[in-house]
C-alpha cells in the first residue's frame, strides 16, 4: 500500500463541528470515511464521532476490507448502538476501503457521497444509497458497492456541505493538477459563500494511487 496517498479534513461552519472524516488502514487496504452528524436533533456530533472511531477500530483487525458486506454489517451494528446509546444523535456515513490494485468497496447511509474523479468522467460509487433513515435511527439501510476495476483518478468521500454548494464541474478543477492537500483548501474555499463563511460543516477524505499523480497532482504522504 505505500503507493497511495491520502489525506482528510472536517472543519465547521461555526462554532462547532458535526462532520467528522478520517483514513485508516487495515492489511490489505485503505479505509476512507465521513459522516455527517444530523443538526436539529441532539447527540449529531456524538453520532459522527462514535462512527468514525468504530470504522477505526475495526480497521485493525478487518481481514477482507474491500469486502462491502463487512461495512454493511457494521453500519448496521452502528446504527443499532446509536439507537441505544442514551446521549442519541444520528449520522450519515459513507465507508469505501480501496487497495493497492484500485479495487474498492464500501458501504454507505444518507446524502454524505464517494466520487472517483478523473480528468474526463465522475464515477458515483453511492449512487443507490437511501438517504434515510440515518444511522442511529436502528432502521436504516446501508447500500453496499464494490469497483473490480476504478478509472485513474482521485477517490473523494465528502459530506453534503460540500456536494451542495459545489458543482461537479468545479470539484474537478479543483483536484486537477493540485496535490491532495492543496485539493481540500481549494474544495472548501469552492464551499464558501461569497461572505468567506463556510454555508455548512464540510468533511472530505481524499486518496490517489501514486501513478496518478502526474495527472492529478504531487505527494502528499504514504502509507
Amino acid at each position: 500500500m505505500s503507493d497511495i496517498q491520502f489525506a482528510s479534513r472536517a472543519v465547521g461552519s461555526a462554532a462547532t463541528c458535526q462532520d467528522r472524516a478520517g483514513v485508516f488502514m487495515s492489511r490489505n487496504a485503505l479505509i476512507l470515511v465521513v459522516a455527517d452528524g444530523a443538526g436539529g436533533v441532539t447527540g449529531g456530533e456524538h453520532a459522527a464521532e462514535s462512527l468514525v472511531r468504530r470504522v477505526e477500530t475495526h480497521a485493525a483487525s478487518v481481514a477482507e476490507a474491500i469486502d462491502p458486506i463487512g461495512w454493511v454489517t457494521l453500519l448496521r451494528e452502528c446504527d443499532a448502538e446509536l439507537c441505544r446509546d442514551r446521549r442519541g444523535g444520528e449520522t450519515t456515513a459513507v465507508i469505501c476501503a480501496i487497495d493497492s490494485e484500485g479495487r474498492c468497496g464500501g458501504a454507505s447511509v444518507g446524502d454524505s457521497r464517494a466520487w472517483f474523479v478523473s480528468a474526463s468522467d465522475v464515477l458515483d460509487l453511492t449512487t443507490n444509497q437511501k438517504r434515510k433513515p440515518l444511522i442511529g435511527s436502528g432502521r436504516a439501510s446501508p447500500a453496499p458497492f464494490f469497483q473490480s476495476r476504478t478509472p485513474l483518478g482521485t477517490l473523494l468521500l465528502g459530506t453534503d456541505g460540500l456536494f451542495n454548494y459545489v458543482s461537479r464541474a468545479r470539484i474537478a478543477e479543483c483536484l486537477e493538477g493540485a496535490s491532495l492537500a492543496e485539493a481540500i483548501e481549494l474544495l472548501l474555499d469552492a464551499a464558501r459563500a461569497a461572505t468567506g463563511a463556510l454555508q455548512d460543516d464540510v468533511g472530505i477524505a481524499i486518496s490517489r494511487h501514486a501513478t496518478s499523480s502526474s495527472r492529478f497532482g504531487a505527494h502528499v504522504s504514504k502509507l
